[in-house]
């Protein structure tokens, strides 16, 4: 046998050349049929008889698309070892305070004006700090709240005709008492028209006083059981009538010390306190 490739004669045993190592091929014996070829399967085409109709095609089918879970929340149960926190501490507005304290009121001082042939008075409370005296204007307006207020208070209480007279005539002092309660800044700008003094600025005090007769029988400006109280400060020269009663002449000499200049031979009136009833 021959190698078709290299043309090497081998023995017929052998499957490859001894010499290339290719692949040899025996010859077919002379005579021998070869062998059928396998036909390559052609599709037939499908030939529609007549008269035939071909069914309607089958409906969609529909499937429903899987159901998505609703979330649902956690059981908001608390353990048995869980302990709430405390709920916040509500916080609350500091109480506005002030480094200037109220020493002193004085209630009742006035002004008299002079308007033409008319002679009016104007009304203050003095209110007095270390640091400054401040005139707080007493108008209409705030003594007639004040009385409504009484009024009310007297109703509710029950008080008869008398019982409401007396609150009424407590007004005045009680409205002065309210002062203590305020600081400076709120005092100041309650009413236009209040004034305030430094005391610093403040140089002297002086009082004046009488029984409404002046040297030689003539008559004063100074009302019975008042003081007139001249206030002499760089900030100009104020003059004002007062009650004269010890506690305001001792606030002032608390306040101003030796700038508080007392009449001459003063005696301090002796009060009796009656009590209304």
């Amino acid at each position: 046998m021959f190698c078709g490739q290299c043309g090497t004669s081998n023995p017929d045993t052998n499957k490859f050349c001894e010499n290339c190592g290719r692949a040899l091929i025996r010859p077919r014996p002379s005579g021998a049929a070869p062998a059928p070829a396998i036909p390559f399967p052609v599709a037939t085409p499908q030939q529609t008889p007549q008269g035939y109709t071909a069914p309607p095609p089958p409906p969609p089918v529909y499937v429903p698309a899987p159901a998505i879970p609703f979330p649902v929340a956690a059981s908001t149960q608390a353990p048995p070892s869980y302990s709430a926190p405390p709920p916040p501490q509500p916080v609350y507005a500091p109480v506005q305070q002030s480094n200037e304290p109220i020493v002193g009121i004085i209630s009742g001082a006035y002004e008299n004006q002079r308007k033409l042939l008319l002679v009016y008075a104007i009304h203050y409370t003095l209110v007095i700090t270390h640091r400054r005296m401040i005139l707080a204007r007493v108008t209409d307006a705030l003594t007639t709240a004040a009385q409504t207020e009484a009024a009310e208070r007297s109703k509710a209480e029950g008080k008869g005709f008398f019982g409401n007279m007396a609150d009424q005539f407590l007004v005045g002092s009680q409205f002065s008492q309210r002062y203590f309660s305020m600081i400076p800044e709120q005092i100041i700008a309650e009413t236009p028209g209040n004034i305030v003094l430094e005391n610093a600025q403040i140089s002297s005090i002086k009082l004046k006083g009488g029984q409404g007769i002046g040297l030689f029988g003539v008559p004063t400006d100074i009302p019975n059981g008042q003081l007139k109280m001249i206030i002499e400060s760089s900030q100009g020269v104020f003059t004002y009538f007062m009650r004269d009663e010890k506690e305001f002449t001792g606030l002032l000499k608390d306040v101003y010390g030796e700038r508080l200049h007392m009449p001459f031979g003063y005696i301090a009136p002796i009060r009796i306190n009656i009590k209304p009833f």
